[in-house]
């Protein structure tokens, strides 16, 4: 009976196994690409799910196709009609284009490998003290990255890549400007800051994804750090399980956040126990979508130590087994645990989304108690993608406002182990705890000379001590003194201008890509400054694919 039960699963997968192309290797959660499938899902050209990622390359493969076939009959302005050929270039690029030979098309592919390298370069005046990362992804400034991904049948897969920044960006206040670059060509060899940043095995198979070791991931809605889960964090080591089916998805991970020597006896070192010891972090993501337009999700996620994988937490089908350790026995695991849920509507060509995460459940006799290392906070985000504004083709406008409570995302104790960070950086929402952002953005039509993008956005801050949440820890505040924000109010706006050129192609080989910011930054508070930045990100990248498909 088992086996039938087997071999029947087994049936049901198979044809679109076949149908499609290797399915183990992934998009990257940083790529560019992922705007150009959310612009045509405003629009309702498809319907798939962007909230996971990395998302597949079949599965992006699929959703070019759906597009494909929607758009066949209508007469595609130039703006979107370049976009749809951005996709086309990376399905190109993958190896994965249509083929005319059908026969070939349906053949099981064997092997295939892919290299790559690049040179990074990030620099530009300024007459700030302090420049501002434009792009809010602090990381990977990276002088020189190597890249290897090999996919064995439609199944199995690997991925690596690795980097060299030296020491990260150079500072060089004297001549107002900076770089990524070694401080002088000696430090090529003697300063080296090198990181393996991805190392990742994955097996696929029909809509089921098993991917284990080192990446970046990122959950939920938001546009560059979501409440519960971004790519702004370092990549964590760890498991990730996801599936979709045509009315729900879902995913799970276990990953290592924190590293560190295991804890010495209480009587060697009294009171500095919590400091030492592996942390780690689990979550899961469950979704509804039943219809093209509208999907509702739910979530969960805890940090602990002092222990190694608790299966208890890992396992999916006990949700919400956390939360109920917070509300029904506080005085027994004291781990810490967010809940949250998610939506996304769409009424063509506009879609709203949001997001709304509770800290730390407690029931209200805690709360009434004056318990201040359990009281609950929140965390709430909501936005606004309009494709093809006003009728201009290509272009989108994009509006997003986050606000996080102070206690989001630490532990009341400062055990850094329990509390929802990865080598120093949140994993939720890159401002972190205590703070605001407002975002607005209009991405003007493209055009073959590259496209234009116009963003405002401020973002806030309350100190205490002088120091902002991600620095400070735990802020330990009662509802009853909770303010919106707390503390001394620093705040950071920029206006800027960007323009964008990617796949430039180059004099010997490869291609570059280019973006050229220039941004007015204003700030108040104890961080008072005001001046200009101008910004340059060029990557020289080169990759070579390798088919076997004999």
């Amino acid at each position: 009976m088992r086996r039938l039960v087997f071999l029947f699963l087994l049936a049901l997968m198979a044809p679109a196994a076949q149908a499609t192309a290797p399915g183990a290797l992934t998009l990257p959660a940083d790529s560019p690409l992922y705007e150009d499938l959310e612009h045509f899902r405003a629009l309702g050209y498809w319907s798939g799910g962007l909230e996971i990622r990395p998302v597949s390359r079949r599965q992006v493969a699929r959703a070019v196709r759906i597009i494909e076939r929607f758009t066949q009959d209508l007469d595609l302005a130039r703006g979107d009609e370049l976009r749809l050929d951005r996709l086309h270039a990376a399905l190109e690029a993958w190896g994965l284009g249509e083929r005319k030979d059908r026969t070939r098309h349906r053949r099981r592919p064997g092997s295939r490998w892919e290299t790559g390298l690049a040179l990074n370069f990030v620099g530009g005046p300024s007459n700030l003290e302090n420049t501002v990362d434009l792009t809010r992804r602090p990381r990977r400034q990276g002088a020189f990255f190597l890249n290897l991904n090999a996919s064995v049948g439609r199944n199995l897969g690997a991925q690596w890549r690795w980097y060299e920044d030296y020491s990260a960006i150079t500072p060089l206040p004297e001549d107002n400007w900076v770089d990524n670059l070694p401080p002088s060509p000696r430090k090529l060899l003697t300063d080296p800051s090198s990181r393996n940043d991805l190392a990742v095995v994955s097996w696929a198979q029909g809509p089921v994804h098993l991917r284990l070791g080192r990446e970046d991931r990122r959950w939920g809605q938001g546009r560059r750090g979501t409440l519960f889960l971004s790519e702004n964090a370092f990549p964590m080591d760890g498991i990730t399980f996801q599936f979709r089916s045509k009315w729900v998805s879902g995913a799970s991970i276990m990953a290592q956040s924190w590293r560190a020597p295991n804890p010495p006896l209480a009587d060697e070192l009294p009171g500095e126990e919590h400091l030492l010891g592996d942390g780690y972090y689990a979550a899961h993501r469950f979704e509804l979508h039943p219809r093209d337009n509208w999907s509702l999700g739910v979530f969960e996620a805890v940090a602990y130590g002092g222990r190694g994988i608790d299966f208890a937490y890992l396992n999916p089908v006990g949700f919400f087994v956390a939360v109920t350790q917070d509300v029904w026995d506080r005085a027994g695991v004291d781990d810490k645990k967010v809940l949250g849920f998610d939506f996304r509507l769409r009424h063509a060509p506009v879609e709203v989304y949001g997001e709304f995460l509770i800290n730390r459940v407690v029931t209200l006799d805690a709360a009434d108690d004056g318990d201040e290392s359990g009281i609950t906070s929140l965390a709430q985000l909501v936005g606004l993608n309009w494709a093809n504004p006003m009728g201009l083709a290509g272009a989108d406008l994009k509006l997003e406002y986050a606000h996080l409570d102070p206690e989001v995302y630490f532990h009341p104790d400062g055990d850094s182990r329990r509390s929802l960070l990865s080598e120093g950086e949140v994993i939720g929402h890159w401002a972190g705890a205590n703070s605001d952002v407002l975002f607005a953005a209009f991405r003007f039509p493209e055009f073959r000379a590259g496209l234009f993008r116009l963003e405002f956005e401020q973002a806030r801050w309350g100190l205490v001590d002088g120091m902002i949440g991600n620095q400070f820890g735990f802020i330990g505040l009662t509802k009853a003194k909770q303010e919106w924000l707390v503390g001394d109010i620093v705040s950071e706006r920029t206006l800027s201008l960007h323009w964008e050129q990617r796949d430039i192609t180059f004099p010997l080989a490869g291609r570059l890509d280019s973006r050229i910011s220039l941004a007015r930054v204003m700030r108040t508070g104890a961080w008072e400054s005001e001046g200009w930045q101008m910004e340059a990100r060029l990557t020289w990248r080169w990759s070579r694919v390798f088919l076997d498909q004999d």
